[in-house]
């Protein structure tokens, strides 16, 4: 019994070959490559040469800065370097290579994101910080407040400073932090909750002073 699949002779898979090699002119390369790693790298750098100006451009449009854009093409090629030798040739290298590219300019755009996120808790900290006079008259009690809010996270300190101290509506202290009116609310509850648990273990910590 034949078998269904046709067969083909050495010019039509020379042909084939030939057309492949046309959809993807990084074949051969890459495929030398695949061979050559981790031994040698004489191939890998040839397809970094042949790609990294047209990376690097792409990555400056879209992260706007020439050395985060070179941080983002020097970690894709590193991963290409990691990932090549399990590479199939399902999809031209080029469209495997953007999107190896478009994670690393995620990732640097993210943490530029956790940066900004870290500036605005550190401005919101500059915030919410209580003078040394502090308004409850005391200059202890005024310490212990602040190192108690001090501890809470930024936004949770900043949200009880604005309605305890500066007695601000929710909705202006929502607007404020980016956030809805109940998330200002939950905030200002736990960490007043949190501020007093901790005070109460400072109390049961510290020995009361004995009168001569």
């Amino acid at each position: 019994m034949e078998s269904g699949t046709p067969r083909t002779n050495p010019r039509q898979r020379l042909a084939a070959r030939s057309e492949s090699t046309l959809a993807d002119p990084d074949r051969a390369l890459v495929l030398r490559a695949q061979r050559e790693l981790p031994a040698e790298s004489a191939s890998y750098r040839a397809l970094v040469e042949r790609h990294r100006g047209a990376l690097l451009a792409r990555a400056s449009r879209i992260l706007g800065s020439r050395a985060d854009a070179d941080e983002a093409v020097q970690e894709a090629f590193i991963s290409v370097f990691r990932a090549l030798p399990s590479y199939r040739a399902e999809r031209p290298f080029s469209h495997w290579l953007s999107v190896i590219l478009l994670n690393a300019c995620r990732m640097i755009l993210r943490q530029r994101a956790q940066e900004q996120r870290r500036r605005d808790g550190l401005r919101l900290e500059g915030e919410s910080r209580l003078p040394e006079s502090g308004p409850v008259g005391d200059p202890i009690l005024s310490a212990v407040i602040s190192d108690l809010l001090g501890a809470l996270p930024p936004s949770t300190r900043a949200a009880i400073w604005m309605r305890t101290i500066e007695h601000r509506p929710h909705s202006e202290i929502a607007k404020k932090l980016r956030m809805t009116e109940s998330a200002v609310k939950m905030r200002i509850s736990r960490g007043t909750l949190t501020m007093r648990a901790r005070y109460l273990e400072r109390l049961d910590a510290e020995p009361l002073s004995q009168s001569a």
